[in-house]
């Protein structure tokens, strides 16, 4: 915990000492390992990031894999790409998809039912890549890597990260569709999302945005709002009528995609809507805690990971006035 604390205000010469000081005192335990790996990462230290984040926790179906791929080209094999995480991580890191199209013969992604629309579109191009959802069905393959480590693998570092400014590709006929029905509008259209989803409660504090800090925003006139948020805690629109809300709409993220495709800002928390509408380029502000997660490092205004997003970081702690 003295660990984490220091990490969380910056001290990080403090919350390596104190990871270490746990690893020494507790070798199995892993999660004091994956946190230093967080750690690093943060400050964009790849390789002593991964050696430590690759102990992290992991669904159990990871466990039943088999051949973890070394980094190496096999050209005469299937590789499974594994999306791990959360589904902004599966948007995040399908980004190097087009780098391991001439290291396998073929590639076999495996992400979550909502994700296989868009990432089969963006992909469509690359016949060897193809897309599954369900654990059982992707059949033989050889080696096997999770998504979020694979830029260690690649060796592409976070100073050069690919396709900032976007790389997937939404749904035209849904887009207008989306037009027709809730953007036909002269007044600026922006999209709000406050809360993230899957988060535990340690991040959930941080991802989650009471609706009340929006209200002077959602008093300016000339301005339609829309809201892409799925759990609403907060009633928001019942108790903002003039936001429209989507969420009925949004079945899986290529309609998210085409709804956000249609907004001239999206404002968001720390939420996979804001990695999707990095993802297709769409002008962004991410509202960050002061205690961010490590893939936003210490950045206050903008992110490597998308240049169409801007970065609005919370300045106290207590409160996102």
């Amino acid at each position: 915990h003295l660990a984490v604390s220091y990490q969380k205000v910056g001290k990080y010469k403090e919350a390596e000492e104190n990871y270490k000081k746990m690893i020494e005192l507790i070798p199995q335990e892993e999660y004091s390992q994956a946190s230093l790996g967080t750690l690093y990462l943060t400050q964009k230290d790849i390789i002593n990031g991964y050696k430590y984040f690759q102990k992290r926790e992991k669904s159990p179906d990871v466990y039943k894999l088999k051949n973890l791929w070394d980094g190496s080209d096999c050209p005469n094999e299937t590789l499974l790409f594994y999306c791990d995480q959360g589904y902004g991580d599966h948007i995040q890191f399908v980004r190097y998809l087009p780098f391991l199209k001439d290291k396998f013969k073929k590639i076999k992604v495996l992400t979550r039912e909502n994700c296989i629309d868009i990432f089969k579109r963006s992909y469509k191009n690359y016949p060897n890549i193809e897309f599954y959802d369900n654990y059982e069905n992707f059949g033989e393959y050889d080696k096997y890597t999770l998504g979020t480590d694979i830029p260690f693998y690649l060796n592409i570092d976070f100073n050069h990260i690919p396709f900032p400014e976007g790389y997937l590709e939404i749904n035209q006929k849904k887009k207008e569709y989306f037009r027709e029905k809730y953007f036909n509008t002269d007044k600026l259209k922006i999209g709000l999302c406050w809360k993230a989803g899957g988060a535990g409660m340690r991040a959930a504090i941080n991802r989650t945005i009471n609706i009340d800090y929006f209200k002077k925003i959602l008093e300016i006139k000339k301005v339609q709002f829309y809201s892409l948020q799925l759990d609403d805690i907060f009633d928001a629109t019942k108790k903002y009528p003039q936001i429209i809300d989507l969420k009925d709409e949004l079945k899986s993220f290529d309609d998210t995609a085409a709804a956000i495709d249609n907004l001239d800002l999206f404002i968001s928390a720390d939420t996979s809507c804001i990695h999707l509408a990095g993802a297709i380029g769409k002008k962004s502000y991410l509202l960050i805690p002061y205690c961010s997660d490590w893939r936003w490092f210490d950045n206050t205004t903008k992110t490597e990971w998308y240049p169409s997003i801007t970065i609005i970081k919370q300045q106290d702690r207590k409160t996102w006035e």
